[in-house]
């Protein structure tokens, strides 16, 4: 116990901890008043998407829908009717009800906007789709991706399934797995430790020099 407990950290990228804490922040930042917000909703959830297919395992239908539904499925399914039924609970207190606050096509609906957990449902569909995915040649994979991509662009009306979502989190999710699958990653933590030498190597020398 105690040599997985020395070991473990040792295992760990830090570099991904780093990208992961960096999206959490702009995530924070984003709902916040500020003038960079529109800069931020534009790469924020790409990253996370991104992230998130650097890691994905290769897992049957079966297993897939099994894991991450209890994962990711479930917790969504908890946090939204609770998120619903507090919205419902304030209509109520504030006279505010009517049956039109139900209905699907209302865009001020209870089943709409109801905050940050769409990403749990989201992630689990994508998380389906890859393991449908996966098993394609990685040119097939891009083709469907990119049609797929015509669904959220032909429609803009509200869906409270937040299926849009996911299929525009895909080619983030698909292209963080190829990042990592095919050695890019690898190779940019090598140049990455090449520029820290090179800095290191002119700075050091500089740094001595000024002290003389």
């Amino acid at each position: 116990m105690n040599n997985m407990t020395l070991s473990s950290p040792k295992n760990r990228d830090i570099t991904i901890d780093i990208a992961k804490g960096i999206a959490i922040l702009l995530v924070v930042l984003g709902h916040l008043q500020n003038p960079i917000n529109k800069y931020i909703y534009a790469f924020h959830m790409p990253l996370f998407f991104f992230l998130s297919g650097m890691f994905v395992k290769e897992m049957s239908l079966k297993d897939t829908i099994f894991q991450k539904g209890y994962r990711l499925l479930l917790p969504f399914i908890f946090y939204y009717l609770y998120a619903v039924l507090m919205k419902i609970g304030r209509l109520f207190l504030s006279g505010k009800f009517t049956i039109e606050s139900l209905w699907f096509t209302n865009i001020d609906s209870v089943f709409y906007n109801i905050g940050p957990i769409w990403f749990l449902l989201s992630l689990f569909y994508i998380f389906v789709l890859w393991s449908l995915l996966s098993k394609c040649s990685i040119r097939i994979r891009y083709i469907i991706i990119t049609l797929l991509l015509l669904i959220p662009y032909s429609s803009q009306s509200q869906n409270p399934l937040y299926f849009n979502s996911a299929l525009l989190g895909l080619p983030f999710f698909c292209m963080g797995h190829d990042f990592k699958q095919y050695g890019i990653y690898d190779k940019f933590k090598k140049l990455k430790r090449e520029i820290l030498l090179i800095i290191g190597g002119d700075f050091v020398p500089c740094l001595i020099l000024t002290r003389i």
